[in-house]
């Protein structure tokens, strides 16, 4: 019995040395894939934050050029702000007694003064203020930088576009189709077909024709007529003698 018993235990040991010997090859297959996954998955991560900063650079690059391209913008409208404001206080053309009338394809680098009356035609362009104690008559397809200052009155017409106010003691007939900012006057205004002003004011009456728009209201002393299609924002009201 004895010697049956030890070849029965001879026989489970060899199997389990087997089985031991079987473990032992699995559990080293999976330290060395687990060991290539550590490896992996630290390539991995190592590379995750790469792109991170890589990004985050190019990020910091998009803002700092967007900034950059900003500021050179801003600084671009300043000067020409500043241009146009040192052209405006400046006249290329002056006369002391005498009328002036300007035609043809003239561009000035400032304005026109004169006592007299100020005429301009064709495609004048004026980069400055027309001033005159007299009446200023612009016609046809005219571009001024300034402030229009009249004594008698103003009258536009064509397709001109007056980047500053009109300023008159006298009458101001402002044509079809202009763009103009601010119009003040002591005396009447008429504002011509599909015309765009920016505001209003009058101490005489107030004509709008059809199709005019204004956009930041009207101040009128006597009366106002107003055409057809005709839009108003911004507020109506008397005038408020000061």
């Amino acid at each position: 019995m004895a010697l049956f018993g030890d070849k029965e235990e001879k026989i489970k040991i060899t199997k389990l040395s087997k089985e031991n010997m079987n473990l032992k090859e699995q559990i080293a297959e999976y330290e060395k894939v687990f060991g290539n996954f550590e490896d992996m998955k630290k390539v991995t991560d190592r590379v995750r934050e790469e792109n991170k900063r890589l990004l985050q650079k190019l990020e910091e690059n998009v803002e700092i050029r967007s900034n950059l391209e900003k500021r050179v913008e801003e600084l671009n409208t300043a000067i020409n702000a500043k241009k146009e404001n040192f052209f405006s206080k400046i006249y290329a053309l002056e006369s002391k007694d005498s009328d002036i009338v300007i035609g043809n394809n003239v561009e000035f680098s400032g304005g026109i003064k004169s006592p007299k009356s100020i005429k301009t035609g064709d495609n004048v362009v004026i980069n400055g203020a027309i001033y005159t104690n007299e009446m200023a008559n612009i016609g046809n397809k005219n571009e001024v930088a300034g402030e229009v200052i009249t004594d008698m009155g103003v009258k536009t017409g064509n397709s001109c576009t007056l980047k500053d106010n009109i300023r008159s003691k006298g009458k101001v007939e402002v044509g079809e189709g202009c763009n103009v900012q601010a119009v003040i006057s002591d005396s009447d205004i008429i504002v011509g077909k599909n015309t765009k002003a920016k505001k209003i004011s009058s101490k005489g009456n107030v004509f709008l024709k059809d199709g005019v728009s204004v956009e930041s209201g009207i101040e009128y002393k006597d009366a106002i007529n107003i055409g057809q299609n005709v839009s108003i924002a911004g507020e109506i009201k008397t005038f408020k003698e000061e």
